[in-house]
């Protein structure tokens, strides 16, 4: 759970546990439901551990957390975030458009978000 800025290459690149318990308190919301997976399986492994921390860390500060992974497909996946009436985007673009059909269905989107940056020319 430390905190990703130890490394240039990583501080956009994930959220600390600390920066989702503090989006959490600040949202007022206790009950948390973690979907997730990882579409590259050198990465599948890692991206459990990292989900799994961030789990028993949310349980740890009192919130009531469910959490699935690869349990759907990943529309399925899309379908529930993107209906959600809260939301507390990950790093990726496919959380990052899920945020967006949140706010277009008249949700929220709580805490730092990523954005797709431009290439220059």
């Amino acid at each position: 759970g430390g905190d990703p800025a130890h490394n240039r290459n990583f501080k956009n690149g994930i959220k600390s546990i600390g920066e989702y318990l503090d989006t959490l308190e600040s949202s007022s919301l206790r009950k948390v439901r973690i979907r997730g997976g990882s579409h590259m399986f050198k990465y599948y492994r890692k991206s459990c551990v990292y989900s799994m921390c961030i789990k028993q860390a949310m349980e740890e500060a009192g919130y009531d957390v469910t959490m699935v992974l690869n349990g759907v497909s990943p529309d399925e996946d899309f379908y529930y975030g993107a209906r959600a009436r809260h939301l507390i985007v990950s790093v990726g673009g496919y959380s990052r458009l899920m945020g967006q059909m949140v706010e277009r269905h008249g949700g929220t989107v709580h805490g730092r978000q990523f954005v797709k940056r431009k290439k220059s020319d």
